[in-house]
């Protein structure tokens, strides 16, 4: 008998108990944001090395946190560490894929390694996310020239005409395709 009252004690208090949730995320959190805005502070004092020193320290509390990746993938960029910076902004794509920030930096990033292929697919997710900025279609189109891909430039100059409309600068870009004169 004892040890029914036990038990129906226990059962009782369970809900209330697993209901919690646990007091060290809380702390965690705390923590997170704590060191986020101090890895902030060191990006822009432009301490990368601090900063990214900072940034990683999160990670270890929050491998998940496709901003601290992002953040991560700035501080490499400006240093010039690109391997690191693709890493680290391929992480945070794939942690959050509805990002325009994320997919900019991506796309800048290849642009300055000089893939235009996997610049194209950069540009491709910010045109899903961002489908009325002509720019990037232009910069697809561009990126594609340059990977010497004529025929999806110029297709992607018809998907623009579509979208847009004819434009003085859909013209001098077609003209530029034709005439064989690289965008620079």
């Amino acid at each position: 008998m004892k040890y029914k009252v036990f038990l129906m004690v226990l059962l009782g208090y369970a809900p209330v108990v697993f209901a919690q949730s646990p007091v060290g995320s809380v702390a965690d959190t705390t923590l997170i944001k704590t060191l986020y805005f101090a890895g902030l502070r060191d990006k822009l004092n432009e301490d990368y090395s601090k900063a990214n020193e900072v940034f990683n320290k999160i990670l270890q509390l929050d491998d998940k946190n496709a901003a601290v990746y992002y953040e991560i993938a700035v501080v490499n960029y400006r240093q010039n560490n690109l391997i690191e910076a693709e890493l680290a902004i391929k992480k945070a794509t794939a942690l959050d894929v509805n990002n325009t920030w994320y997919w900019m930096l991506m796309a800048e990033l290849y642009k300055r390694k000089g893939d235009m292929e996997a610049m194209t697919s950069a540009l491709d997710q910010l045109i899903r996310l961002s489908p009325d900025r002509v720019e990037y279609y232009f910069d697809r189109s561009n990126a594609y020239l340059l990977a010497g891909k004529v025929a999806e430039a110029m297709k992607g100059y018809d998907e623009l005409e579509k979208k847009f409309g004819q434009s003085e600068d859909l013209s001098r870009a077609r003209r530029r395709v034709t005439s064989g004169i690289k965008p620079g």
